[in-house]
């Protein structure tokens, strides 16, 4: 999973938040995208699928690259790596993605 920091979403704006849960299927969409389902991708791994397309739980890909030593998630950067809930891994990024629909 990657998870924006509340920067991120601080960053979005208000209107946009709100807008956000006012409708639903987007929400779902937009949360659906920061997901990897079934796959466990430690830092390691991360970095060893830069300039692939991983598909995401809403359908859409995502694109892991690197700019220098540091990894990103389309242009988001991986801020922090491999925190460890009891069902995966969550990627700390500093932007909220948006799939290419939106």
């Amino acid at each position: 999973m990657f998870a924006p920091t509340d920067a991120a979403f601080a960053a979005w704006g208000q209107d946009s938040i709100i807008g956000l849960l006012a409708d639903p299927d987007m929400l779902r969409d937009i949360l659906l995208y920061h997901v990897v389902p079934g796959a466990v991708f430690d830092a390691n791994a991360v970095t060893g699928l830069v300039g692939i397309d991983v598909q995401t739980g809403d359908g859409d890909t995502v694109q892991v690259n690197q700019r220098g030593e540091t990894p990103f998630i389309n242009n988001s950067r991986i801020t922090t790596v491999d925190v460890q809930p009891v069902n995966g891994i969550i990627h700390v990024i500093d932007t909220v993605l948006i799939p290419l629909v939106y």
